[in-house]
């Protein structure tokens, strides 16, 4: 017997852009938005969070062009996420749409 926990995912950014920071399989959406700021301090920037996602994967793309921005999307598979967010990169005016990022945070079994 057991239950199935939820697990919690955030990205971070800093406001020029350049650093970043991700957390997954946290315990809680407070947790995985701390982690994800501390780990884009890490990297030198001032951070704030850009997106939280919970037992789901996570896809963040951007473009050449910077004033499409990151877009995030998520969904149940790294895949779906993936297409999700570069159409939403195109939808934007982006060119040359990429993946940065894609993780997933799921849920793990915990035995009782």
């Amino acid at each position: 017997m057991g239950e199935w926990v939820k697990t919690w995912g955030a990205l971070a950014g800093s406001s020029s852009g350049s650093e970043g920071g991700a957390s997954v399989g946290e315990p809680s959406e407070r947790a995985a938005k701390r982690a994800a700021i501390s780990n884009c301090e890490k990297n030198g920037g001032r951070c704030r969070i850009e997106f939280t996602y919970q037992n789901q994967c996570v896809a963040a793309v951007t473009s050449e062009l910077a004033s499409t921005g990151t877009q995030y999307a998520s969904s149940g598979t790294v895949e779906s996420a993936g297409e999700q967010a570069m159409r939403d990169c195109q939808a934007a005016g982006g060119a040359h749409c990429r993946i940065i990022y894609s993780e997933c945070s799921a849920p793990v079994f915990r035995k009782y």
